[in-house]
């Protein structure tokens, strides 16, 4: 194609209501997907998490009055660190979202290669930032409500399909 062939195409495509080039694929071009499985992996993990040790220590519990507000607050905090440590982790599952649905076309294929790697990058992070294998064993009580909510949460949705 000429250069000036070039201009007169973006030319006429400028003032026209179709574009001459090709659409991409409706699965690459939406977010909503690894928006909702983002926000419902820290929401689903920071509760499994937040139950688990409040069931832990019920019975250690005294008082109810001020155990019940430090909860809440407790729960806030966690979720506001889950919110802020998770985002490289969101950020990288975003774009291998956006690379596996270029290539695969079976929505089972594609949800199972997704989980296959929200897991690796659940366990990913907690690795960088427990710094070593070690602190990982020790924190597991931390680490599987999440790695079960993410995974639990690539199932639950429908992959978006408009735009």
């Amino acid at each position: 194609m000429h250069k000036t062939d070039k201009g007169q195409l973006y030319f006429r495509s400028m003032f026209s209501e179709e574009s001459p080039f090709k659409a991409v694929s409706a699965f690459r071009l939406n977010y909503r997907y690894t928006i909702k499985v983002w926000l419902t992996s820290i929401l689903l993990g920071t509760t499994i998490f937040f139950v688990y040790k409040m069931s832990n220590n019920l019975s250690y519990a005294e008082g109810t009055g001020i155990a019940g507000l430090s909860a809440i607050f407790y729960y806030i905090i966690a979720l506001a660190l889950a919110v802020i440590l998770s985002v490289p982790a969101a950020l990288l599952f975003a774009l291998l979202y956006h690379y596996i649905t270029g290539y695969i076309y079976s929505s089972f294929r594609i949800k199972c290669t997704l989980s296959l790697i929200a897991q690796a990058v659940c366990w990913l992070s907690f690795y960088i930032c427990f710094n070593n294998a070690e602190a990982i064993a020790i924190n597991l009580e931390i680490i599987l409500p999440y790695a079960i909510a993410t995974f639990m949460s690539v199932f639950i949705y429908r992959l978006s399909s408009g735009i």
